[in-house]
């Protein structure tokens, strides 16, 4: 018996595809697939390409279902979507060409990108974690708190250039060890 997803709650859903259910994820893929697919289109103007992303979210979800951890699904998949949206536009020649399109689909849901921007927060300082205690604090004062390099100077009495040095060895580690979270931290944080 082929369930329909109009029967079902999100919450519903995921629990039943957590068990392993098919159909359950055969309902969340025909629920979200269509305005998955147009979010992604809207940025990246390309049908395979948009294609790609989000069957490549569907696969993980689906080798993934008995881990994830999901409080809102629509909220998780559209964050999903963005983020490797984004690390295609990262991976692409002419990624400068879609910033604007990228802008426009975050912009659409003001909430979610709260989300996001705290979900990528999160990402970030956990990644600058692993950065001496100084860059860490410059690159902080510098994108977070929005203080000017000279403000930053004289607040922990070094110099500007030394301030710049700090936040370029922090892009510099962002862009080696999280490509996706660097192509971020310039959108969100410039």
């Amino acid at each position: 018996m082929v369930i329909h997803y109009t029967e079902y709650t999100d919450l519903e859903l995921l629990v039943l595809l957590k068990s392993g259910d098919w159909d359950a994820f055969h309902c969340i893929y025909e629920k979200y697939w269509e305005k998955l697919f147009l979010a992604s289109y809207r940025v990246l103007q390309d049908e395979d390409s948009s294609k790609d992303v989000v069957q490549d979210l569907f696969l993980t979800i689906w080798e993934r279902r008995a881990v994830l951890d999901i409080a809102t699904l629509e909220a998780y998949l559209y964050r999903s979507v963005k983020y490797q949206v984004a690390k295609k536009l990262q991976a692409a020649p002419m990624r400068h060409i879609h910033i604007e399109a990228f802008k426009e689909i975050l912009a659409d849901n003001l909430t979610e990108d709260q989300i996001i921007e705290k979900d990528l927060q999160h990402s970030i300082l956990d990644t600058l974690s692993h950065l001496p205690e100084r860059c860490r604090a410059v690159f902080y004062m510098s994108r977070f708190e929005q203080k000017s390099n000279k403000e930053i100077a004289e607040q922990l009495n070094i110099s500007v250039s030394t301030v710049e040095n700090q936040i370029n060895k922090a892009l510099k580690f962002l862009r080696t060890h999280a490509h996706y979270l660097f192509f971020l931290v310039l959108y969100f944080y410039e």
